[in-house]
């Protein structure tokens, strides 16, 4: 059975040799009629796939009205053309790195006076998506926001968390605090 590859999606196995960003991709393959195994490398006309996850470990305080940018402090995978700033947060898109884009954010946040959390995923100051939930006072509260997004070159994004409502402030904690964004397709 073929291997999923998540560059070309399902195909023959990938040899470790080759990486994606080199375009050259080593197959394996059989003859119909006898059976032979062989190698071949082909050159595939695709750029380097972009991708970036990260997670944040540790805690951050929210306090009512002042939004939050989380900076996401443990990068988990990223591609090398991806430019991603620990200290503020932001991820910005290579110079060829207009597509289509999936970005998911899960947001870990407890509060011990309750209040409204909103999570957003914010580029050049819009809301591209985002979603809101009222917190209950000692409960911890996962906030999931996901979208495909259309994304130019050197877009620069980011996931902003805004308390409302609360008498105290609130804590963003490790337990399932994540970024992802993945290139699903050219534009």
């Amino acid at each position: 059975m073929d291997d999923f590859h998540p560059v070309i999606g399902y195909g023959p196995r990938q040899s470790k040799k080759c990486v994606p960003r080199c375009r050259t991709v080593c197959a394996e393959f059989s003859c119909c009629e006898c059976n032979h195994k062989g190698e071949i490398k082909l050159k595939i006309p695709y750029p380097p796939p972009i991708y970036f996850t990260a997670k944040y470990f540790g805690s951050l305080t929210v306090t009512t009205g002042t939004p939050v940018t989380i900076p996401y402090n443990v990068v988990v995978a990223a591609s090398d053309s991806c430019s991603y700033n620990p200290q503020t947060g932001i991820f910005c898109l290579p110079k060829c790195g207009s597509g289509f884009y999936s970005l998911t954010s899960h947001t870990s946040i407890l509060s011990s006076s309750g209040g409204t959390v909103t999570v957003a995923i914010i580029s050049a100051g819009i809301s591209l998506a985002q979603s809101t939930e009222v917190l209950t006072p000692g409960v911890e509260a996962n906030v999931c926001v996901c979208i495909g997004y259309p994304l130019s070159n050197c877009q620069c994004i980011m996931v902003v968390v805004t308390l409302t409502g609360a008498e105290a402030p609130a804590i963003i904690t490790q337990t399932g605090t994540n970024f992802s964004l993945v290139k699903a397709s050219e534009l």
